[in-house]
């Protein structure tokens, strides 16, 4: 009695996906750019003896935006970078004021305290602060200040009474405008001329 051999089923291979980068363009460890390795065979410094003036160590195959699909690969790699970026910062902010409200019930809990114990630290001397592993502990002497109530009717005030409390503050671009429009050239100012410059965002 012969047997025959069961046949195996194959699973029909999934289509290809399409490339989400151009074939040649480096990505390294993390998402990040970087500069292909020279392959085995050749000599990245190019042929001996060659042109000085070249890009010495360059890999002969080294990624190169010359296209409208590369060049928007490598603004999408830097516009990641920069949305990674923000996110760091974005979330130290939020750590940092953690912290910050840790420090606030802290100082709201036991300050009474540590002012008590200061005061019999420095027994009524000449010193107004002490120094402990951890940071200092003092007091300071805050300078007279004012609070403005109505800042409009203090600048009035001030115009006719303290003009000395009154700034003022040049608007370079209104100054821009007026040497613009009416050709001037003072001594103390020069137009910058407007010219084009590259970004990238």
């Amino acid at each position: 009695m012969t047997t025959t051999a069961p046949i195996e089923k194959t699973a029909p291979s999934a289509p290809a996906l399409p490339p989400t980068r151009p074939a040649d363009a480096p990505d390294g460890p993390g998402g990040c750019m970087d500069a292909p390795a020279p392959s085995s065979g050749g000599d990245a410094g190019g042929d001996a003896g060659g042109d000085a003036g070249g890009d010495a160590g360059a890999p002969a195959d080294a990624f190169v935006p010359d296209t409208a699909d590369k060049v928007d690969w490598v603004l999408g790699k830097i516009a990641d970078a920069r949305a990674r970026a923000a996110r760091v910062r974005e979330n130290m902010e939020l750590i940092a004021k953690a912290h910050d409200r840790e420090a606030d019930a802290l100082e709201w809990r036991f300050g009474a305290a540590l002012q008590a114990w200061l005061r019999a630290e420095l027994g009524g001397g000449a010193k107004k602060s002490r120094r402990l592993s951890n940071g200092v502990i003092g007091y300071r002497t805050r300078p007279v200040g004012v609070t403005v109530h109505d800042p409009a009717a203090a600048l009035e005030w001030a115009r006719g009474n303290c003009p000395e409390a009154v700034a003022v503050r040049l608007d370079r671009a209104a100054l821009a405008a007026r040497l613009l429009d009416t050709g001037e050239s003072p001594d103390f100012a020069s137009l910058t001329p407007a010219e084009e410059q590259f970004y990238i965002r």
